[in-house]
This record gives structure tokens, C-alpha cells and sequence, in this order.
């Protein structure tokens, strides 16, 4: 699956989804490496979650705060709760909140998109809060819209910032593996360490310091643009 949209041709780039679907094959990829329940998941692989999920927040609070200056007044969910892609029956009860409320949730965003992935390579138990932040943060973007599969796929990465103590709270851990099989680990860093190709890229252009991919003309950083 990753390969193959890889090198889906740049014509179809245009079709793309702005939210990073171009990243759905590759949290699948890394899933096929979670491994078997006698097998704890080797750190490698929790790491990788977490940096995807760093890419993913992080990017769209960098989206914000460079695009409608009305998340910058915090302003910008008077409306969005109206004129989102797809509202959902309670979308119209989340509306007609109070304006201070929704100066709150604007910053409450803010800080599970700009701070809170930042947090994900701290040590425990701060990596358990920011993972929680950004959980809360998009259960709350259930609940109040329908963005698809967009919201779930952070509330599914995020369980990789948790330890074992924070997810014996909720989960039945008693029968878990807590030893990484060595197979499964080496079998982990050799896929990981493997180069990857891609195909053809979509067209680029160059304002300034900023490159803007396509016709989506979206900010990009260097550093949170890899893998």
C-alpha cells in the first residue's frame, strides 16, 4: 500500500486530501510491526507512532496559525461549527456556545497542537499527559463535527505515548507481554532502517522560504516532513 501511493502519479496529487492522508499507508505499514500479544511492541516502533502523531498535530497547528488570522483572535469557532465540511447532529448545540467558550476551545487547540506533541518525547509521565491532551482534544473533535477517519487516526496513534501504568487504568494488561522477542525486534529495525523511493512528486513552488506543494500551498518544515 505504501509503495503504491508513493508512486501514484503527480497528476492525481491534486485529488489529494490537505490532511495528510498521504500518511494513512504509512501508519498501516507500522502497525503490521505491532506483533503478536506474546511479544511486547519493540520501542523503535513506539517512537515512530509518536513522530507521526508529532507530524500530524503539529502541522496542523502550524496550518492555523499561518493561514485565517481568526485563529490567531481566536475567533475563528464562532462559525466553524456552522460551516465545517460536515456537521453532525450536535454541532448545532456546540454553535450556540458562548463566545468565551469558544475563545477557550481555540486555545485549548493551540496547545494540544503546538505544545502537546512537543511533550511526546519527554519522559513518562509527561509523554502520558500530552498523549491524553491530544486524545481529549480530538474526541472533543468527534463529538462537535465529522471529519472522517481524520480524528480517529490521532486518537489511535496517541495510545503510543502511554505507558504501561497509564493504560492499566483502562485496559486489562494483567496477561501482556512485557519482553520484546529479539527476531521481532531486529526483523523491526532492519524494515526501519531500509531507504525509502518514492515516485514522482507533485509540482512545486517556491515563495521565499516557504514551498508550497501542488495546489494546496501549504507551509512546510524540513524537519517535520520526514519520513
Amino acid at each position: 500500500m505504501w509503495p503504491g501511493w508513493e508512486t501514484e502519479p503527480s497528476s492525481g496529487s491534486r485529488t489529494r486530501s490537505p490532511n495528510g492522508s498521504g500518511r494513512l499507508p504509512r501508519r498501516s505499514f507500522l502497525a503490521a510491526f505491532l506483533g503478536p500479544d506474546w511479544s511486547a511492541v519493540p520501542s523503535p516502533i513506539l517512537w515512530l507512532f509518536r513522530w507521526l502523531l508529532f507530524r500530524v498535530e503539529f502541522g496542523a497547528g502550524l496550518i492555523k496559525t499561518r493561514g485565517d488570522p481568526c485563529w490567531r483572535e481566536l475567533t475563528c469557532l464562532y462559525y466553524h461549527h456552522e460551516t465545517q465540511p460536515m456537521p453532525n447532529p450536535l454541532s448545532w448545540y456546540f454553535h450556540r456556545l458562548p463566545g468565551p467558550l469558544h475563545r477557550l476551545e481555540v486555545l485549548g487547540s493551540h496547545f494540544a497542537q503546538l505544545v502537546a506533541p512537543l511533550l511526546l518525547f519527554f519522559p513518562q509521565p509527561i509523554a502520558s499527559f500530552a498523549g491524553l491532551v491530544i486524545f481529549i482534544t480530538q474526541a472533543w473533535l468527534v463529538l462537535s463535527g465529522n471529519f472522517s477517519w481524520l480524528n480517529f487516526v490521532p486518537l489511535v496513534l496517541a495510545a503510543s505515548a502511554f505507558d504501561d501504568a497509564a493504560l492499566a487504568r483502562v485496559l486489562p494488561l494483567e496477561g501482556a507481554s512485557t519482553t520484546v522477542v529479539a527476531w521481532h525486534e531486529g526483523l523491526v529495525i532492519a524494515f526501519q532502517g531500509t531507504p525509502r523511493t518514492s515516485g514522482p512528486r507533485c509540482p512545486q513552488a517556491h515563495y521565499g522560504s516557504v514551498t508550497v506543494t501542488g495546489v494546496e500551498r501549504q507551509p512546510r518544515v524540513p524537519w517535520a516532513s520526514w519520513p
